[in-house]
């Protein structure tokens, strides 16, 4: 759940953003910034879910396709398709969306499905604006450990 993850009570301000007609979101305490498509480099066979890594203003940022990751075929660049940039601790993780929709107060944890820990990337299932939105959890988009470790504290 986003509040458990940033104890930030009931509500939260969400980023929605869409993969494969599908609305899913992040809470804002872990992006950073929106940045543009640009093509990244690809890295030799990732298991951990790293599609490969950008360079963001001297920095090698690791990059996770989300469709990737959750199963979902693969997109051509378009327009639209955006990183959403995710920072904790001074780590920073770029993550592959279709495109942003808007950045909105969620009433979490009042009525949504929470998810088992461990369950995958989805931590939890909201209603905003009449939809039913896939909260991520950013801990588990992570590409390593070291990544990981940095989102979650």
């Amino acid at each position: 759940m986003v509040s458990e993850a940033g104890n930030r009570g009931p509500n939260a301000q969400v980023l929605l953003f869409e993969l494969n007609g599908q609305v899913y979101g992040l809470d804002v305490q872990w992006v950073r910034e929106v940045l543009g498509y640009r093509p990244f480099t690809p890295l030799p066979s990732q298991e951990n879910g790293c599609a490969g890594v950008i360079h963001v203003r001297g920095k090698v940022i690791p990059v996770v396709d989300v469709r990737a990751k959750l199963g979902m075929p693969p997109a051509e660049p378009g327009p639209f398709r955006v990183y959403v940039l995710l920072e904790r601790k001074g780590k920073n993780l770029a993550v592959l969306v279709d495109s942003v929709l808007d950045v909105v107060e969620a009433g979490i944890g009042q009525g949504g499905l929470d998810l088992p820990s461990g369950g995958g990337a989805v931590r939890s299932l909201v209603e905003i604006d009449g939809r039913t939105v896939a909260l991520l959890s950013p801990e588990e988009l992570c590409p390593s450990e070291m990544t990981a470790a940095a989102v979650r504290e």
